[in-house]
């Protein structure tokens, strides 16, 4: 049986609990990446991360909760994810209200950042190379109240996906306008 994981509104599933032990082909190069748990473990770097990397993406500072609550959460062999906002390469959060503060075209760009972030989470829970299919994203966006191109500025992380993931990263989604969100995020997705 192969190892069949898909996300599910922000929700990783996997097939069989069996899976997140096969064996997935990777490269020999390892990396420190921290469990669930917060421990430190070492696993190899993926193809799929060699395609972000190959496409220019740089994989941001692992995300830490804002608030009292984990980045994933872990059911059975059910991974659900946290919201993510725009984390910059540096690791500076990127704010603004789009429509007021930001055009769209850096709404897009924000979006991106939180696909990057979401992608990193993912790398570090499971690796990206056991990321079957992407099913749904909820996203929020940070807006005027005259703004109406939510889902303009959410294409950016959906592009993301589908560059990095190919036909794994098609999904259906929700784009939803907000008037603030936490930190002064322009966007969030899960």
């Amino acid at each position: 049986m192969g190892l069949r994981l898909s996300i599910v509104g922000g929700t990783l599933v996997a097939r069989s609990a069996r899976a997140f032990m096969r064996p997935v082909a990777r490269r020999a190069i390892t990396t420190k990446r921290t469990d669930w748990a917060g421990e430190a473990r070492s696993v190899c770097q993926g193809a799929t991360e060699d395609k972000l990397e190959a496409l220019g993406y740089a994989l941001p500072p692992a995300s830490t909760p804002k608030g009292s609550y984990a980045m994933y959460s872990r059911a059975g062999d059910m991974l659900f994810l946290a919201g993510h906002i725009p984390v910059r390469p540096d690791g500076s959060i990127c704010t603004g209200v789009v429509g007021r503060d930001l055009k769209k075209a850096q709404g897009t760009d924000a979006a991106r950042l939180c696909g990057l972030a979401l992608l990193r989470t993912l790398s570090d829970a499971v690796g990206l190379d056991n990321v079957k299919q992407v099913h749904k994203l909820v996203a929020f966006v940070a807006c005027s109240d005259d703004f109406e191109n939510q889902p303009g500025v959410v294409n950016g992380c959906s592009d993301l996906l589908f560059e990095v993931l190919g036909d794994r990263g098609v999904h259906a989604r929700s784009a939803v306008g907000t008037n603030a969100l936490p930190l002064g995020v322009p966007v969030e997705i899960e």
